[in-house]
C-alpha cells in the first residue's frame, strides 16, 4: 500500500484527531491529548497547568469550554479539584 495517506482515511482510523482538528491544536485539543494520556495530570487544575506549561486561567477557560462540549468534566468538592474526560467512544474518548 501506499506509504502516504489521505486525510478522510487517517481521520477515521484516529477519530480522537478529529477533536484535535476541531480545536486547531489549541489549548482544549492539548487539554484533551494531555488527559487521553496522562490522566494523573488531571488530579488538579494547577497539575494539569503544570503539565501543559500555561497558566491556571488558561487552563480553567479551555476546561469551561470543554465541559461545555461535555468532554470534560472537573469534579469539585474538597481541594484540589479533578478533571476527567467524559467517554465518547465515537470520538476516541475512552
Amino acid at each position: 500500500d501506499d506509504a502516504i495517506r489521505p486525510a478522510k482515511w487517517i481521520m477515521n482510523c484516529n477519530p480522537s484527531l478529529q477533536l484535535r482538528a476541531l480545536f486547531r491544536g489549541k489549548l482544549p485539543a492539548s487539554i484533551l491529548a494531555t488527559l487521553q494520556h496522562t490522566p494523573e495530570a488531571g488530579h488538579s487544575e494547577s497539575a494539569l497547568a503544570r503539565a501543559l506549561g500555561v497558566t491556571r486561567r488558561a487552563t480553567r477557560e479551555a476546561l469551561d469550554h470543554l465541559e461545555l462540549c461535555q468532554l470534560a468534566v472537573r469534579t469539585r468538592g474538597k481541594h484540589p479539584t479533578r478533571i476527567e474526560l467524559l467517554p465518547r467512544p465515537a470520538l476516541g474518548l475512552e
